[in-house]
């Protein structure tokens, strides 16, 4: 399996998703969970069942992208069929060819596989048309945005896309050196003080309006005063790290139910070094070390550091994210978009997140500064939660 896709995978053990085709189809499909990532295949379960769904191996994923790359980013249609004879233009078909990949029975493949590339920023479901019935059904296609559109000898997998494109993608990746702020400033902050102008009122209604669960805005802030103020009494007492206790209230707030780790003496271990990297200025190593953590992502990272300190830090989950797909620079996005329950996002290392987050960061100082130039004194939490409300 492509190492960024199984990167992602290991990322999310234990995480609960919502079937993307639930949105784009309008169709119910099952929620699952991401029980285990072995050595040969993954393990999945969906909500409400009491035992595993059949795996799904490495060479699935392989064989999906395989055939997404052999059609030059042209839609091809799932054609979920629980038994052959397939369809040569078919995801199912491509997963089941000989030999199989799983034992002699082939089973339901092709929506499973493709739900979980859709979240990592793989591919994006579409619609399309089946040429035999004249009916419309569903089909995936290969993301623009996702690294694994790339052929082996660096040309794209589909048309659309050349290499001055790549170039340019690649321009906005993290730029080397002491002094990176100030490159990264230098060649994007009169792009992100544009967009913060065009963007103000909906910026500031997005602020006075922050709320989740139709909750109140004012018991919503003070929830997560509450959460804030609990982070830093735990490392007050914790000699610098955090405990699990308090890691469960933070991922509680988030709707992820238990951390991931629940060892506490390593739990103090690693997060009292991301804070000594964080009190250190290593914002992007900070986020590495809890990025670190198996189960852990980059929206739960950030929320840890986020609440620790929110006159500096954000939350970088897939709202704040959704809502900055609009800032560009020379029709490039600057900042990359996490992955959601219900939506797919774009696909990173854990390098590449921790990068984004610093420079999630940086756009966000940016912001601030260009609102209070408009009688706006917010603090970087408080443009974070301007976005997410945008981010909808």
């Amino acid at each position: 399996m492509e190492e960024r896709v199984l990167s992602w995978l290991r990322a999310q053990e234990g995480e609960v998703f919502t079937s993307p085709r639930t949105e784009k189809f309008n169709r119910r499909a099952k929620d699952f969970e991401i029980t285990k990532v072995r050595d040969d295949r993954v393990i999945i379960r969906f909500v409400g069942s009491k035992y595993p769904a059949l795996p799904l191996t490495y060479s699935m994923f392989d064989r999906t992208i395989k055939c997404l790359r052999e059609h030059e980013g042209k839609p091809v249609r799932l054609g979920a069929k629980v038994a052959p004879p397939y369809e040569n233009d078919m995801i199912e078909g491509a997963i089941w060819k000989s030999p199989y990949p799983m034992g002699n029975t082939p089973y339901k493949a092709s929506p499973h596989v493709c739900d979980i590339l859709a979240l990592a920023g793989v591919v994006e479901y579409v619609s399309t048309i089946n040429q035999s019935t004249g009916r419309k059904v569903q089909a995936v296609k290969l993301s623009r945005q996702c690294p694994a559109t790339q052929k082996k000898h660096g040309d794209f997998g589909h048309r659309g896309i050349d290499k001055k494109r790549l170039k340019k993608e690649e321009s906005v990746s993290m730029p080397t050196g002491t002094n990176m702020k100030d490159i990264f400033l230098q060649q994007y902050k009169e792009s992100i003080v544009s967009w913060t102008v065009e963007n103000s009122a909906a910026l500031v209604s997005g602020r006075k309006n922050y709320s989740w669960n139709n909750k109140p805005s004012v018991e919503c802030i003070k929830e997560r005063n509450q959460i804030s103020r609990t982070l830093v009494s735990s490392r007050k007492v914790n000699n610098g790290g955090v405990d699990v206790e308090t890691l469960d209230k933070v991922t509680s707030w988030g709707g992820f139910g238990s951390f991931p780790l629940q060892d506490n003496d390593e739990a103090l271990r690693i997060t009292s070094k991301a804070f000594k990297l964080l009190d250190e200025g290593n914002l992007a190593g900070a986020i590495l070390e809890l990025l670190s953590i198996k189960g852990v992502g980059i929206s739960t990272a950030s929320k840890i550091t986020g609440l620790l300190d929110q006159n500096r830090l954000a939350i970088y989950d897939s709202r704040v994210g959704t809502a900055l797909r609009t800032l560009e620079h020379e029709g490039i996005r600057i900042i990359r978009c996490p992955p959601g329950r219900t939506r797919p996002g774009d696909f990173c290392t854990y390098k590449q997140w921790a990068e984004n987050y610093q420079k999630l960061i940086w756009v966000l100082e940016v912001v601030r500064d260009a609102l209070d130039e408009q009688g706006y004194s917010y603090s970087i939490a408080n443009v974070e939660m301007a976005l997410f409300m945008m981010g909808k």
